[in-house]
């Protein structure tokens, strides 16, 4: 599996050797790991071996999946797998599986015990490029999505890189820059763009300036795509329609290439539900102790305008269309008293309310594009705001 000559049998739809599901993507690097058990924490560390041109990748298809029944072949990248290049396993044999929780593969090699009289097997573990995570990231939230003064995309890092694991945030914090060195992970995917604004130096005398620093010095790289997810056919703006039980869903600004994209949401609160009871439910939902009511409290929701995070503007396009009541993260004073004026009801949620819980969907969809990704949803972060019920 490793080397130029690999050769495959015909697996399901599949022939020969196997092509890339996207030319435009570099392919996943395999490399050969430590014995069970041996690298330091518990995890191993690949070695990178050569390129495999003909594995696929993004798209959902598992390579040791459509590999099945294909040799693994072992090359002698670490000392304590001696012999390796005489042996081999085949995917789905007794002797080689694929570990779902480290994306890699897992084959005996064979009379390696008889030659050293203890280790019998190694591991090698499947990383992708920096550049295939983030093809899969656009493919989930297109950066031509984001709003004109958005900073998106790879904002620290090289395209050229391997990554292996990644973590999902709202935030780039303090905290969730510790749990990301600390934890080896090589990609933190923040909804919140860190820098946001263009940097005219980088020193550690600056919050932001400082994070960025630790994270150049780990090797961590940063991805945003930000108001891209907020708008994106399935993004934030979609779930939050969802979580509020809305039908007839539709953008309130279509995207003019796909119509299911687009600035913000609307649609139809079931009949005769007021808007306490929506908001309530609504808050208890995502979670959200510190939900505000502006505009009228004893009328029927009708159609719903969202907008995530902060949606002031959003306020004069959803009564446009019709809107009765908006739902949004964050408001200022005046912009809660113009939405009245224009005889809306509003829901404020709190800013990281509105979007937070979107991050762990966001994680399990590029795991599920980027086969042996390990993707998660940082256990770090946590609400600035805190409301004074909750204490």
């Amino acid at each position: 599996m490793v080397g130029d000559d690999l050769r495959t049998e015909t697996v399901g739809e599949f022939e020969g050797p196997l092509r890339p599901l996207d030319p435009g993507l570099e392919p996943i690097a395999v490399g050969v790991a430590a014995p069970s058990g041996e690298a330091e924490g518990g995890r191993h560390q690949p070695l990178i071996g050569e390129p495999l041109p003909q594995l696929p990748y993004a798209g959902g298809r598992d390579p040791t999946a459509v590999e099945l029944g294909a040799d693994i072949e072992f090359h002698p990248l670490h000392p304590e797998c001696p012999g390796a290049t005489e042996g081999g396993a085949q995917v789905g044999s007794e002797g080689a599986g694929r570990n779902t929780d480290t994306g890699s593969i897992h084959g005996v090699v064979p009379g390696a015990e008889r030659r050293t009289g203890t280790k019998t097997d190694c591991m090698i573990e499947v990383m992708s490029s920096l550049a295939t995570v983030t093809a899969a990231l656009e493919h989930l939230a297109p950066l031509r999505l984001a709003a004109e003064w958005d900073s998106v995309g790879l904002l620290v890092g090289s395209r050229r890189e391997r990554i292996g694991r990644v973590l999902a945030c709202l935030t780039l914090s303090a905290a969730v820059v510790d749990e990301a060195i600390g934890g080896d992970f090589d990609l933190i995917v923040t909804h919140h763009p860190l820098p946001f604004r263009p940097v005219a130096r980088l020193t550690d005398a600056t919050p932001t300036g400082g994070l960025l620093l630790d994270l150049a010095r780990a090797g961590v790289a940063v991805w945003s795509s930000h108001t891209a997810w907020d708008s994106a056919a399935g993004g934030i703006n979609d779930q939050l329609a969802a979580a509020a039980g809305l039908s007839a869903v539709a953008p309130l600004i279509p995207d003019s290439v796909a119509t299911l994209a687009g600035f913000g949401r609307m649609g139809l609160a079931p009949p005769g539900l007021s808007v306490v009871e929506f908001a309530r439910q609504l808050a208890a939902h995502l979670g959200a102790p510190g939900t505000h009511l502006a505009g009228s409290t004893d009328r029927e929701v009708g159609r719903v305008g969202i907008v995530c995070g902060s949606g002031a503007e959003g306020i004069p396009i959803a009564r446009q269309a019709g809107c009765d009541t908006f739902v949004t993260g964050e408001l200022k004073l005046h912009d809660a008293l113009h939405a009245a004026a224009l005889g809306m009801q509003v829901v404020v949620l709190g800013h990281h309310a509105s979007e937070r819980f979107s991050m762990p969907v966001l994680a399990d969809r590029l795991a599920a594009l980027v086969p042996g990704l390990e993707c998660r949803a940082s256990d770090a972060e946590r609400d600035p705001l805190i409301p004074l019920c909750s204490l």
